[in-house]
């Protein structure tokens, strides 16, 4: 009888144990639901791209244009010079930093161009939206009128004169970008798919407000944009990073960052932000795509 009992006893413990589990569990299924859920939409992997050298290209055959063709061929068959883009950046890069050496310029993050050359004060002060690219235009142009000792001669001269006129100039700059259709496919599919993708971009507010203005149905397939201009800093600032994921309210270890700039990327990553070097554009979409879209 006593055997009994505690056999009785032993199953009771067991039913009212399970019961309870049951129960527990039965409460929690949406519980549980409705956190994997949140959990999902917390980690959803969310793009933002830089737009010069990543989703935009520069047309070279138009900027060629603007630098003036006869001077081109003048400067490789007259003064037997070199017309590489590297030897004109530079000369232009000289030509800026000799104009702003008189000035007592507040510093600004070393930003870089695809090169990794540091970019002139002006250049930088110009693109957090410091100084308005027809000033800087006019300040610049005037200097090299007065200074001709700067150049070798008066082919040189006038390409760099050329150089700055259309670079500061926005509808004249514009012109010279274009963004290749497998590019625009490739955000039309992550948009598709329901990812958020935003723009963080070191530009000069008016020629981006040109820029947006001419493809405005690619631009409408962004979430949100950050650009320098607009925003007084410029990356690799930390400080532009946090404006983007403040104002859209993003997690920094949701996001996925496409840059062709090492700093910039590496500014990314102080801010626990993934980023990804793009130097190749088609190359990391068909392998972001393989992997986010498969």
């Amino acid at each position: 009888m006593k055997r009994n009992i505690n056999y009785f006893i032993y199953f009771g413990h067991v039913f009212y144990n399970t019961a309870v589990a049951m129960l527990f569990f039965m409460m929690s299924v949406p519980y549980v639901s409705k956190t994997k859920e949140a959990l999902g939409d917390q980690h959803r992997r969310v793009f933002i791209f830089d737009i010069g050298g990543v989703l935009a290209r520069t047309n070279k055959q138009v900027a060629a244009r603007h630098l003036g063709l006869p001077l081109v061929l003048k400067r490789i068959f007259w003064h037997f010079q070199g017309v590489s883009s590297s030897t004109i950046q530079k000369l232009l890069y000289h030509t800026l930093d000799r104009v702003s050496s008189g000035f007592d310029l507040k510093p600004m993050p070393l930003a870089c161009d695809p090169d990794g050359n540091v970019l002139p004060i002006l250049m930088r002060l110009w693109l957090a939206g410091k100084i308005p690219g027809e000033e800087i235009k006019e300040l610049v142009l005037h200097a090299i009128d007065q200074h001709v000792e700067w150049f070798s001669n008066e082919t040189e001269q006038k390409m760099i004169k050329n150089l700055v006129s259309f670079i500061f100039t926005p509808d004249l700059f514009v012109q010279t970008q274009y963004i290749p259709d497998e590019t625009i496919q490739f955000i039309k599919q992550l948009k598709i798919a329901g990812y958020k993708m935003y723009i963080l971009s070191n530009w000069d507010r008016d020629s981006f407000a040109l820029l947006k203005q001419q493809h405005s149905d690619f631009f409408d397939l962004f979430d949100g944009c950050v650009v320098s201009g607009f925003e007084g800093c410029i990356k690799p600032d930390g400080a532009i990073y946090r404006i983007l994921l403040e104002r859209y309210n993003i997690l920094p270890e949701q996001c996925i960052f496409i840059d062709d700039q090492e700093e910039n990327t590496i500014a990314a990553q102080l801010e626990r932000i993934t980023p990804i070097l793009c130097k190749n554009p088609q190359s990391v979409f068909h392998l972001l795509g393989n992997y986010f879209l498969a």
